[in-house]
């Protein structure tokens, strides 16, 4: 990878001169950030929290996961970790409890991309859900 940005930077650095210097000042970064590998790993991994998280609302759009009413359950945030576990704090609505995202664990481990799933209550809050997924 980081061969493959080297001969990019080399075959863009001419074209550079002849561009604004606002344009050099903005690609820096982002060439430095692909070359530097925990750079590109904390990205890949904020860009795995996002599809799973997208993926996860998809699957309470197709199952019962949901309110009485049909309101989704509030994705609060997630947390990537480095060692390939990701943190989903789920606001739950009234009517939802741990329970519920318990028994559909196993259509959340396929559509997270998870070999394993584990449901807990939040230490503090008892209307916010974790859902610790693993890659």
């Amino acid at each position: 990878m980081e061969l493959a940005a080297g001969s990019a930077v080399t075959a863009v650095v001419p074209t550079l001169a002849e561009r604004p210097a606002w344009l050099a000042a903005y690609l820096l970064p982002l060439v430095a950030g692909v070359g530097y590998p925990p750079a590109r790993r904390a990205v890949a991994d904020q860009l795995h929290a996002l599809v799973v998280r997208h993926r996860f609302q998809g699957l309470c759009l197709k199952t019962p996961l949901r309110t009485p009413q049909g309101r989704l359950p509030l994705v609060a945030g997630t947390i990537p970790y480095g060692d390939g576990r990701l943190e989903m704090y789920i606001w739950c609505r009234s009517g939802m409890s741990t329970e519920l995202f318990d028994d559909y664990l196993p259509e959340i481990k396929v559509a997270c991309f998870a070999t394993e799933a584990a449901v807990r209550p939040h230490h503090r809050w008892g209307h916010i859900v974790v859902l610790e997924l693993r890659r």
